[in-house]
């Protein structure tokens, strides 16, 4: 309880740094990936949240997208400067980034920050910690790969293991392969949690509270409040909703960075939990006065509708007429996409007229234009490829987002010529912060006639030319251009790999 006494302490001394702070646009905002998982796991987790990371100098875009508007050039002296930011860097992070650059992999990085992060100033503490999370995604990859299509793998977690992540029996698994698969998931300091039974990798952050740390502010916030096994159990709501106000008095007067970034991911993630629940199942219970859970959430906003932005939007819930369930959840996704407390906001614009229906998503906010003409273009590249003028509906989703980097799905939906109908579909990576459509050039550190040949010698494909992307959990998902869906050539760079990129001079 030590913990919430300090929330409700830390409420009363900020409560009128938050109310002034409440709807300010932050500035300067350096994030890193926090990719939604792929395959059956995207959806899910675009709404429930997740969190992982990629590099904060790092650039993205589909190259299906290049030329919809011209890149506009810039002259900050500091852009790319990778001497300058090696010798900003301290010894300590000097030789991280060396073990990343020298084949170092998870497991080693994990051991390093182990026996060394006491010794680090909490800016220090964080940026280790950011790089173990870059690393560790080729695990997370490998296990979506093997649990889903190899069920060696499967099988040695559920019988062997007993259906978790047990570190003292790996040992009496068979097969070498696997077994050596689940030691060095236990040596990175990764855990297994399940989404509605399905098993997925994730950062033990139980472990990383046991370093013994000194972190910023924000980030022991993060570690501190990376509790997923109580974010169902509905007896917690008092105490989750404690926490979201706490991450909400605490977000307005941060400093950017990494550890900010984290928190406010953080915060998405328990905003939709609290609100729908698993697979939406506190959604009609918000509804109903006579539900526990109702009068639990009842009591735990009363008195805080008025200054916190989460528990106005749990109240326009709870008294809500309309009970649709795609109605309920618009409310959600419509908080978590225009975030207060986040640095990038958007707004949803629909229109209807002589069988032309268009759902936007308008950027809202600094450099809005440029995205905004960003995204128009590429619709109008869409309408023009499908070869349609009437009977189509255009819908925007936002796949991914995380600080200055999203990745917007456009669909159009039409009828041709023919009669029949038909989708296309685009994905546009933005660099929201500068306003330009990114390329794997940039991303991968090289040169655009180099691409292809890099692509391919990370991912590990047979690309036969420079494939569409888009930005998921581990990393870039590369998908070849091929009128098949069911035989679209994909396959993924991990974080990882960026980062050792991007340390490339």
């Amino acid at each position: 309880m030590e913990l919430f006494d300090r929330v409700h302490r830390l409420i009363e001394v900020r409560t009128h740094l938050y109310n002034s702070n409440f709807r300010i646009a932050h500035k300067e905002v350096i994030l890193k990936y926090n990719l939604v998982k792929i395959g059956i796991f995207t959806l899910l987790l675009v709404f429930l949240g997740g969190c992982a990371n990629i590099s904060p100098d790092i650039s993205d875009a589909n190259n299906a997208s290049q030329e919809v508007v011209e890149e506009e050039t810039t002259d900050d002296p500091n852009e790319g400067n990778d001497e300058s930011q090696q010798q900003s860097d301290s010894q300590i992070i000097q030789d991280l980034k060396k073990l990343v650059l020298n084949d170092g992999d998870s497991v080693s990085v994990a051991a390093y920050i182990r026996g060394n992060i006491n010794n680090a100033t909490p800016e220090e503490a964080d940026q280790m910690v950011e790089i173990l999370l870059q690393m560790q995604t080729e695990l997370i990859q490998k296990a979506h790969e093997g649990l889903l299509y190899e069920p060696e793998y499967l099988e040695a977690l559920n019988k062997t293991m007993g259906g978790v992540l047990a570190p003292d029996k790996v040992h009496e698994i068979e097969n070498e392969t696997v077994r050596a698969f689940f030691q060095a998931v236990v040596d990175s300091d990764l855990t297994m949690v399940r989404y509605e039974e399905t098993p997925v990798l994730e950062t033990d952050w139980n472990k990383i509270g046991s370093y013994g740390a000194t972190f910023t502010e924000a980030f022991q916030l993060v570690v501190d409040f990376h509790d997923y096994n109580n974010l169902f159990r509905e007896e917690n709501v008092d105490a989750l909703v404690q926490r979201t106000y706490m991450m909400e008095v605490a977000l307005p007067n941060l400093q950017d960075g990494f550890a900010k970034a984290q928190l406010t991911e953080l915060y998405s993630t328990y905003v939709s939990k609290l609100l729908a629940g698993p697979e939406g199942s506190y959604l009609y219970r918000l509804g109903d006065k006579d539900d526990d859970y109702y009068k639990k959430m009842e009591k735990a906003i009363a008195e805080d509708v008025s200054i916190s932005g989460f528990a106005k939007t749990a109240n326009v819930m709870m008294t809500e007429e309309t009970r649709d369930f795609n109605h309920l959840i618009n409310i959600v996704d419509s908080y978590r996409m225009d975030n207060p407390y986040g640095e990038h906001h958007w707004q949803n614009q629909v229109s209807e007229e002589d069988g032309i229906v268009l759902n936007k998503l308008i950027y809202v906010g600094e450099g809005a234009e440029k995205v905004n003409n960003i995204l128009d273009s590429a619709t109008e590249d869409l309408i023009k490829e499908s070869d349609t003028t009437s009977n189509y509906q255009i819908d925007m989703r936002k796949s991914y987002q995380y600080g200055d980097f999203a990745t917007i799905y456009i669909y159009i939906n039409y009828t041709k010529a023919d009669g029949e109908t038909d989708y296309r579909d685009k994905a546009v990576n933005i660099d929201l912060k500068k306003g330009n459509i990114l390329t794997l050039s940039d991303l991968l550190n090289t040169t655009e006639n180099k691409v292809l040949e890099k692509v391919n010698a990370l991912s590990g494909a047979d690309f036969k030319e420079v494939p569409n992307f888009s930005l998921i959990s581990t990393g870039i998902l590369l998908t070849g251009d091929n009128e098949d869906p069911q035989n679209l050539e994909s396959a993924v760079i991990t974080e990882n790999k960026v980062l050792k990129c991007q340390l490339t001079e």
